[in-house]
């Protein structure tokens, strides 16, 4: 019954926000036509992360001290994302340090930690409490600012999170009923602040989802890793894509453009293939809005097949191996957009 409550304060959420964002202008993502990272033709309202407090307060109630745990850190996090979205101007050194220490907090506080890798390329790690607890550590603060990176194009992130939901959900259905209940409630407001942002664009997620979303799936992804509901690499596996995108990110900024890795920029996979798609004489005539949306249908088209795959390939291939694989893709497909659009310009 609590799902349906969280599903409809969620959706009142939504709708209230939308329609009394132009009373205050400092929640909005203006129009800019000098940064190609903002691709929408119109004001936004940039704070969808707020729609998941409903989910907070309701799931708190419960027993699970872990899950609350989870959502007390998620929701420090939402605050910290919201601050940013609200302010534009905070710094990002400062954001990042106290992002780590909340984390770092969390962590060895509950002693959370991935206990079996299943795999001897991670014997090292799991022979040693320290590495353990920084390589989660590690492991949340790729998944906070992965998901952040992704989210560029109307639906990517939120997307993205459906994804490793659903997947979650069919592992843990008649397995374990808390689990299953928190994961599905997230689900539902995740499709909810999804159907409003894709195709449309009338609501962000911005810092402050990316954040709740990231630190909250990363987490139940260890979860479920340890309650053996789910290999790790398996999971792996559903997360390439924000996993490469930072690691790729952060090696182009340093090596290959000289530049601060943490400065933000219009080189990440989704703003290159818009930038493409932008300059198609086949799409040209679209609004930004739907070119967006497309940039996002061809990155999650094959998001989707990967994750269905999973289950399949695990037969033939080892999942380690499959990881690589797809990693290698990704890898090969962003140095060929990045060889081939990362000079286009999208505004005139």
């Amino acid at each position: 019954m609590y799902i349906a409550y969280i599903t409809l304060l969620s959706l009142l959420s939504v709708i209230l926000i939308i329609k009394y964002s132009h009373f205050f202008e400092n929640i909005n993502e203006e129009v800019s036509i000098s940064d190609e990272r903002k691709i929408h033709s119109q004001p936004v309202p940039r704070i969808g992360g707020v729609i998941f407090i409903p989910l907070c307060i309701c799931f708190f109630l419960q027993n699970n001290s872990l899950l609350n745990g989870i959502l007390t850190i998620a929701f420090l996090l939402m605050l910290i994302g919201l601050n940013e979205d609200i302010r534009k101007n905070s710094s990002q050194y400062l954001r990042l340090i106290i992002i780590t220490a909340v984390i770092s907090y969390f962590v060895v506080q509950n002693n959370f930690y991935v206990e079996n890798f299943d795999s001897n390329y991670f014997d090292f790690i799991e022979r040693s409490k320290i590495f353990s607890i920084v390589f989660v550590i590690l492991g949340l603060l790729f998944f906070v600012n992965g998901f952040n990176f992704v989210d560029g194009t109307n639906g990517l992130m939120l997307g993205i999170s459906i994804i490793i939901l659903m997947n979650l959900c069919f592992f843990s259905f008649s397995v374990d009923t808390e689990l299953f209940f928190f994961t599905i409630a997230m689900l539902m407001v995740s499709l909810i602040i999804f159907l409003f942002n894709f195709p449309f664009g009338k609501i962000f997620s911005g810092d402050s989802g990316s954040y709740f979303l990231g630190f909250s799936i990363g987490s139940l992804c260890i979860y479920y890793a340890n309650s053996n509901l789910l290999e790790p690499l398996h999971i792996a596996c559903l997360v390439f894509y924000p996993v490469s995108e930072i690691f790729i990110t952060f090696w182009r900024r340093i090596f290959v453009n000289k530049k601060n890795p943490f400065n933000p920029d219009d080189l990440h996979l989704h703003i290159l293939i818009y930038k493409s798609i932008a300059k198609n004489r086949y799409f040209e005539k679209l609004n930004q809005n739907y070119k967006s949306s497309l940039t996002t249908f061809f990155i999650l088209t094959p998001i989707i097949l990967s994750s269905v795959s999973i289950s399949i390939l695990n037969e033939f291939v080892n999942l380690f191996t499959l990881f690589l694989i797809y990693c290698f893709i990704y890898l090969f497909f962003y140095i060929y957009a990045y060889k081939k659009w990362s000079n286009l310009k999208i505004r005139n």
